[in-house]
Parts: structure tokens; sequence; C-alpha cells
């Protein structure tokens, strides 16, 4: 059989290093624009990307031709190169070197999709005064409810003293 056929469709997410807040409205859609970007070049499909100020959640398919860790390294590394470029005059913006990137039923997308697109209610910051779910509390949840654990000390890093504004 001379052809081979795979869809695979992934619910990623991953922060900024430290979880810093350094996806600003003003660097926002640059970063979507480069992660995008990114990903189609290597061969995945975006589905669905979405940002808030200290990680971002993408559905995007997963070419047959790269792994997961590799294609996730690479789109990290290249969008920070760039990003940095673009405004490493305000800051030095990193992406955290972990990812959770989950199994999505690719008939049925659509439920994801709208969880990713809704990222900004979720976090509340469309809804001024609502409870928000931190990033951490929802990393937690959603490994939680894939069946990891969650070690806090390795999962979620502090920078170091030197390193603190």
């Amino acid at each position: 059989m001379p052809d081979a056929f795979a869809r695979v469709v992934l619910h990623t997410t991953f922060s900024t290093k430290y979880r810093v807040p350094n996806i600003t409205p003003e660097v926002e859609g640059a970063v979507l624009r480069l992660l995008n970007y990114h990903l189609q070049q290597l061969g995945a499909k975006v589905l669905e990307i979405n940002a808030v100020t200290d990680h971002v959640h993408i559905v995007h398919t997963l070419p047959r031709t790269i792994s997961i860790s590799d294609l996730l390294r690479e789109i990290k590394k290249r969008s920070s190169n760039r990003i940095n470029d673009h405004f490493g005059h305000l800051f030095r913006f990193e992406w955290q070197a972990g990812y959770a990137t989950f199994s999505v039923d690719c008939n049925n997308t659509e439920p994801v999709v709208q969880y990713v697109r809704n990222q900004k209610q979720r976090h509340g910051f469309t809804r001024p005064g609502q409870q928000q779910e931190s990033f951490v509390e929802e990393y937690t949840r959603l490994l939680l409810a894939n069946g990891f654990e969650v070690h806090p000390y390795y999962t979620f890093p502090v920078a170091p003293k030197d390193e603190r504004a």
C-alpha cells in the first residue's frame, strides 16, 4: 500500500516561562500568528488557537512525519526567537520547557475548539470582577482529568531569585 493516512488531532497548552504575563494585547496577535505559521510550516493544521497573558491553547493536527515533542519544541523555539526579534527591546520572551497535549476525537472537535475559543472568558478577562481560573488551576484540572499526576514543584517551577523582577 503506497499511501499512508493519518488524522491525529491534539489539544495542546503551554505557558510562558515561569508564567510571566508577557502575552500582552500588544503582542498577542503576533504570538498567535507566529505559532500558527510555524505549525503550518511543519505540516500541522491549526483548528483553533488562543492565548491569555501567560499561556496558549492550540487545537491542531499532528503531521505523520514528526513527533509531538519535536513539533512543539520547534514551534516554541521558532516563535520565541521571532518574538524576541520583534519585541526584544521591550522584554525577553521565553516559553516554559514543558507542555500538555491531549488527543481529541477527530470526528468531534467542536467542544475542544469552543473551549480554546473561550479562554479569555474562562480566565476572567472579559468579565471584570468575575472569579477567574489561573493557568495553574486550569493546567492542574486538565492533567488530573486526563489521568496524570501533578507534582507542583516540577510542573510549575518558580523563577530563581536572580531572575525575578
